[in-house]
């Protein structure tokens, strides 16, 4: 389970972050060891902290974790990170507040690509339809991406929400908490595995 925010430095004190809380992610692994599953996790430096007894492995930006994710060998890898899409050439030092800066995103390569094993991925989406959420989540499918995760970022820090599980062929509804999508989604990534 990879889960959690990036951080990509501006400068040695400023960065570029969401507001990822890691919830989703701790959800997940608390239920797949519920289920017997052998868990490894890798969650960001910022991230909530499961209290499970499990190793994790520690990121802090998108590159921490493109350069670790090659080495992933798992059966099946959820990746409800919050994996920043962009970055900034980092300047060294702290960057003066007397006078602006402009800043350049340059866009990241996708983690989802450096990891070989079978993946569920996750698809946040902000005030777009149903029917856009839908397609936005099936460009990600591939032979590796064997299950997307859809949902709206009004979801963030809530207990409860309403997710989409894309496959394919299939597209499943689910509104609850946290813990029952987590239930739920392992469910269909195991029925996935088996297909």
């Amino acid at each position: 389970v990879i889960y959690g925010g990036t951080r990509e430095a501006i400068d040695d004190v400023r960065f570029i972050a969401n507001e990822s809380s890691g919830a989703t992610g701790v959800s997940l692994c608390k239920e797949a060891f519920i289920q017997g599953g052998e868990v490894l996790v890798w969650r960001s430096s910022h991230s909530l902290k499961h209290q499970l007894p499990l190793t994790d492995h520690v990121f802090t930006s998108h590159a921490d974790l493109m350069n670790e994710s090659k080495h992933i060998d798992a059966d099946i890898v959820l990746v409800p990170a919050a994996i920043s899409d962009f970055g900034v050439k980092p300047k060294e030092g702290k960057l003066s507040s007397s006078q602006p800066v402009d800043l350049t995103l340059t866009p990241h390569g996708k983690v989802l690509d450096a990891i070989s094993s079978k993946i569920v991925a996750f698809k946040a989406v902000s005030k777009v339809s149903d029917i856009e959420m839908v397609e936005r989540a099936t460009k990600l499918l591939s032979e590796k991406v064997l299950l997307v995760v859809a949902n709206d970022v009004s979801n963030a820090g809530r207990s409860h929400g309403r997710y989409a599980f894309v496959t394919r062929d299939h597209v499943h509804w689910y509104e609850g908490s946290k813990d029952g999508m987590s239930r739920e989604l392992l469910r269909r990534a195991y029925k996935c595995l088996e297909e």
